[in-house]
């Protein structure tokens, strides 16, 4: 008599699994579509995309909701806002084709590096940012000779790229403008700017 209850308990527990697997697979595909919908409205509102065809509607469900997943709500700011465009950024590449479209997870620049000799491809780099220039702040209504001031600006920026250099990066991403004499200290040095 076990052996028929486990038996019984074993074809239910199995009717169970499939039928959670296929309401699991009903509820992607009506959400997917709805997910659809809502964006077709909302493009069509703007641009008309999907009426003239430009868009996929797959592909830019697809690229939608790979977006969301890199979304980590736990990690989101206590009090924070849940909107999603504070977290993603949208960057439009004025070549290519829609298909050309991905997601990427972290940050993307568009700027080159500062000088052609510097590697632009760094495996496992230390970067170091910075929210300042890195140049010498000349004081203005004081006369000083032309040399001076030279040798001046040589040293402040001498001290800054070493400053630098001590954390020993491997590049560098400042927010403002970088003398020329620093660019090329750090290039010395084989740090990407």
């Amino acid at each position: 008599r076990q052996e028929k209850q486990h038996g019984s308990i074993g074809k239910m527990e199995h009717k169970l699994g499939s039928r959670l697997a296929r309401l699991e697979e009903e509820y992607r595909i009506a959400s997917g579509e709805h997910l659809v919908g809502i964006l077709k409205t909302l493009l069509d509102d703007e641009q008309g995309l999907f009426a003239e065809g430009l868009w996929p509607a797959d592909l830019l469900r697809k690229i939608v909701v790979s977006a969301a997943r890199n979304i980590d709500v736990m990690q989101l700011p206590s009090g924070g806002t849940q909107d999603p465009r504070q977290y993603l950024k949208v960057k439009r590449i004025s070549s290519g084709t829609p298909e050309d479209s991905q997601v990427v997870n972290g940050i993307v620049f568009s700027k080159n590096v500062a000088h052609r000799r510097m590697p632009n491809n760094i495996k496992k780099p230390r970067i170091l940012l910075l929210g300042c220039a890195i140049e010498y702040q000349r004081m203005e209504n004081r006369l000083s000779s032309l040399d001076i001031l030279l040798e001046q600006e040589k040293e402040h920026l001498r001290l800054a790229v070493a400053r630098i250099l001590q954390f020993k990066p491997t590049l560098v991403i400042v927010e403002k403008s970088v003398a020329r004499n620093a660019q090329e200290l750090l290039l010395q040095s084989g740090v990407t700017l």
